[in-house]
């Protein structure tokens, strides 16, 4: 999907605030400013799948631009070792 509001008009404006748990003036504004938290990237990604709809674009999400990897990503196992 190409933009924020093109999600939210496929899922519908409702379920997708419900789903992300977040009011419905929120996902209002996720379209005004066509960018997600990144925090929501792997809840609207099963959103999406469980619609039969392509991921979202990572762009729509306000992930770090100096590259990190979301904290979802990272392998944690060798500092949880220590």
């Amino acid at each position: 999907m190409s933009s924020v509001a093109d999600i939210v008009m496929a899922i519908g404006h409702r379920e997708f605030a419900e789903a992300l748990g977040v009011k419905p003036s929120a996902v209002s504004n996720m379209k005004s400013s066509n960018r997600i938290p990144a925090k929501k990237y792997l809840l609207v990604c099963q959103l999406c799948g469980q619609h039969e709809l392509s991921p979202p674009d990572c762009q729509l999400f306000t992930f770090d631009p100096g590259g990190e990897e979301p904290a979802e990503f990272l392998d944690t196992s060798e500092a949880e070792a220590s």
